[in-house]
């Protein structure tokens, strides 16, 4: 899910909702590193026949400057965008924050 903040529609519905899934995700995945089975799964619904898929997840794509971990001026794809606002300038990946310059014309 990407959060995608707009002057014109500045609701919170979508940002609350989307912090108590995370709380949930940090919940559970703390259990597992400390070595308990989560509260959850007891309740959690059953997937049979499973296997690995993948999906479209939003991500953004551009010449990255001041990056921690990759040269400027390279193209770099980000991880998951999770919450952006193009107004004020930035978006938030899964790994970090990151401040908006120019867009590419579409």
């Amino acid at each position: 899910m990407t959060i995608e903040f707009d002057v014109n529609n500045l609701t919170c519905k979508n940002v609350k909702d989307e912090l108590l899934r995370l709380e949930a995700l940090k919940s559970d995945l703390t259990s597992v590193l400390i070595g308990v089975e989560p509260a959850s799964l007891l309740s959690a619904p059953k997937l049979n026949h499973w296997l690995y898929s993948e999906r479209f997840v939003h991500t953004i794509i551009g010449f990255v400057d001041e990056h921690p971990e990759f040269p400027d001026e390279k193209m770099h794809m980000t991880s998951q965008i999770i919450c952006i606002n193009q107004d004020a300038g930035w978006a938030r990946s899964t790994s970090r924050l990151y401040r908006l310059g120019e867009r590419m014309d579409d």
